[in-house]
């Protein structure tokens, strides 16, 4: 008997510890549980109203830990229709690439027409991680709302899509509008659709310039023999007569000058036995020339002198500058991006960060860079200020032919403004992007040559002093690049032919 009352005490008493110990543990994981709902709520907090842009960052990857929480999701989703600092969006679309995030796969979306080329491409790539076919058909579907910019969509549909992938993309060369035909073709050009190269000859005829221009483009690159005629009947024509000729150099791998004839001429002695030279996809990177320049980069910032000793009309620098912008716009490969700085009283840029080189991007930023005005000033280093915060940006091509003289003028040791502006940009540059390379071109100086248009002679007696301030803007413009990477040039054309 008194054994049985033992083994029942031993059996009761096991029992009441592992109830002890199971509510210890439930204890303990409702401890927790009411722990991490506090930090979501506290992350959530932070992400939408602390001051800092790095604290609300660091908010929104807290939160990104603890999706598919419902707080984290609306914590989330109020980040993408609030907050206007891009590095902030960046990093909680980074904490969406996770199928933990579906819930957040129409936000993601919404935000594919963002200005910020990063931000609406990354929220593409995220909203494809979570369901690829889900967010390539709603991309496709938004690209046909009536009311909407169809670019975006289609740009990220690119971005999403492998080498090979372009038949999604061939149904909309026929489309009516010519913008997403132009970027129909640039997706081939990018997807390496070499096998459908007779489309681009088809569109070298479009009525419209930017699908023509990106014909244009593309035949050169597909090295498609069947252009050639229509290339040389583009001599022709002026306003495509440059991009013409430089597409003709590269596909046939000749240098005569611009004339119809004289292509002519070759052609028909040369068409019978005629390769093209071997096709190449292309890559991220890619080579950008601009005058004597051709680095490779990824992203490209062209910063442009618009202050009124660059001249104005024919025979000056300043149309000199525009001229070999538009050229070298016209060849950039279309995986690059771009973005444009004018400077002269302030600096603005065309975009907040940067566009896909398509020839509609394109062709919007020379009418944005035409439409701004000329003035007596040179703010070089607020242009700097707007060219270094480009994002991911690889180079920046600096022109112009003055010394900075409006604007943020720093201080410093140096007895001359433009070595103060020097050490300024190099320790700007350390602090917002170390690797990029600074390129420079100078032009000569003409300070009467703003009315004018190039016709007036500068006094002989002034001769001197404008001398002097050319080769001190020389060495502005041969320091800056000295120092930074990159590597200076002069155009002595235009209007050093008036200093006599």
């Amino acid at each position: 008997m008194a054994e049985k009352n033992s083994t029942h005490f031993s059996i009761l008493l096991a029992l009441t510890l592992s109830a002890v110990l199971a509510l210890s543990a439930l204890s303990a994981c409702e401890s927790g549980a009411e722990s991490d709902s506090a930090q979501v709520r506290e992350a959530y907090v932070d992400a939408l109203k602390a001051e800092s842009p790095r604290k609300r960052a660091a908010a929104v990857r807290k939160l990104g830990m603890y999706l598919p929480d419902s707080v984290a999701v609306r914590g989330l989703k109020a980040v993408f229709e609030r907050e206007q600092d891009a590095s902030v969006l960046l990093e909680a679309v980074e904490s969406c690439k996770t199928k933990k995030a579906e819930a957040l796969s129409e936000s993601l979306l919404a935000l594919v027409s963002h200005p910020d080329i990063d931000v609406n491409l990354q929220s593409a790539r995220a909203a494809h991680v979570i369901d690829a076919k889900k967010a390539k058909g709603a991309l496709h579907r938004l690209a046909h709302t009536p009311g909407r910019s169809p670019l975006p969509y289609l740009r990220a549909l690119v971005a999403l899509s492998k080498r090979g992938e372009y038949e999604d993309f061939l149904k909309y060369l026929s489309d009516k509008r010519p913008e997403v035909r132009s970027v129909a073709l640039s997706a081939l050009v990018q997807l390496g659709a070499v096998k459908k190269s007779n489309h681009a000859v088809k569109m070298l005829s479009d009525r419209n310039e930017a699908v023509r221009r990106e014909a244009i483009r593309a035949a050169a690159h597909f090295r498609d023999k069947n252009a050639i005629p229509h290339l040389i009947a583009l001599l022709g024509e002026g306003n495509y007569s440059t991009q013409a000729h430089e597409a003709l150099k590269e596909l046939s791998r000749e240098d005569f000058k611009p004339d119809p004839a004289v292509w002519q001429r070759w052609w028909k002695a040369a068409e019978k036995d005629f390769r093209a030279p071997e096709y190449e996809y292309l890559s991220s990177r890619g080579k950008v020339r601009f005058f004597k320049h051709s680095p490779e980069a990824t992203r490209v910032v062209y910063m442009l002198d618009l202050s009124d000793s660059m001249g104005s009309g024919n025979g000056s620098s300043l149309e000199a500058q525009f001229e070999e912008l538009e050229s070298s716009l016209y060849s950039l490969p279309p995986t690059l991006s771009f973005n444009l700085v004018a400077y002269s009283r302030g600096a603005e840029s065309f975009v907040p960060t940067a566009l896909r080189a398509d020839m509609p991007a394109i062709l919007s930023a020379l009418k944005w860079l035409r439409m701004q005005g000329t003035d007596k000033y040179t703010s070089s280093y607020d242009g700097f200020k707007k060219a270094l915060a480009v994002r991911d940006a690889e180079v920046i091509f600096f022109s112009g032919n003055g010394l900075p003289n409006w604007g943020d003028l720093p201080s410093g040791e140096n007895p001359e403004l433009e070595d103060n502006v020097v050490t300024a940009v190099r320790k700007l540059r350390k602090e917002l992007n170390p690797k990029i390379r600074i390129f420079t071109v100078g032009f000569p100086f003409q300070p009467d040559l703003h009315e004018s248009g190039g016709g007036n002679l500068l006094p002989k007696e002034r001769t001197k002093r404008i001398r002097t301030f050319e080769k001190r803007a020389a060495g502005f413009f041969r320091l800056l690049a000295a120092l930074n990477d990159g590597e200076f040039c002069y155009v002595d054309k235009t209007q050093s032919d008036t200093m006599r």
